[in-house]
């Protein structure tokens, strides 16, 4: 099953965005002990590039991803690191060239319908509607009646509280980012959130 199937299977991804390496190292096994697959660290989380070739080798059972790409040399050394899918809060054409040479699978971030087309056009296998923050689900609603063939996994203004709304809404997954994995959280508190979500996830079935 390649990675892009496996995405809209399991509908969740964990997103570690810390400023401490050795805690994102740490939250990624939390996560990973939980049972969620997909693993998203963040480039501007100190050492990412280095804690990406590790998650890879230490967790065989997870798919480690790099995420906030915004140039051709960001795509370039996170696909060297071993990243198995690449997420950007744009669309940068060259990542999505790179990640198809590759076989990679892409999250391009984009917000108006033209954006959208535009980068489901060029390649990107899901749309990050970004910044959804204060329009949430019923804008992906909106976006489903002229795009049925996009797939969307939105990340900003998703919470526990709503995650079954933007499955109502027609997303193919979401993203999880400080409600699974806190500077404040303990390693406990993120195994915590974990499980809560994937309880969520998986009773929608």
């Amino acid at each position: 099953m390649s990675v892009k199937d496996r995405i809209i299977e399991e509908k969740v991804i964990g997103i570690i965005r810390l400023g401490d390496a050795d805690k994102a190292h740490r939250a990624a096994h939390a996560l990973a002990k939980t049972g969620m697959t997909f693993i998203e660290i963040t480039l501007n989380t100190p050492s990412a590039l280095s804690l990406i070739q590790s998650l890879v080798s230490e967790l065989p059972n997870c798919i480690i991803g790099a995420g906030t790409i915004k140039s051709e040399t960001d795509t370039s050394n996170a696909l060297e690191a071993g990243a198995q899918f690449l997420v950007s809060p744009i669309a940068p054409p060259e990542m999505m060239e790179l990640a198809q040479l590759h076989n990679v699978a892409t999250i391009a971030g984009a917000l108006t319908p033209t954006e959208i087309y535009a980068a489901y056009l060029q390649g990107a296998n899901f749309i990050k509607p970004f910044p959804l923050a204060g329009i949430g689900p019923p804008y992906i609603r909106a976006l489903k009646g002229p795009f049925p063939e996009i797939n969307f996994i939105p990340t900003n203004g998703v919470t526990l509280d709503n995650i079954k709304q933007f499955f109502d809404a027609g997303v193919s997954a979401v993203g999880l980012g400080s409600v699974l994995v806190s500077a404040k959280d303990t390693e406990a508190a993120i195994e915590e959130n974990a499980a809560r979500a994937l309880e969520i996830i998986r009773s929608i079935g």
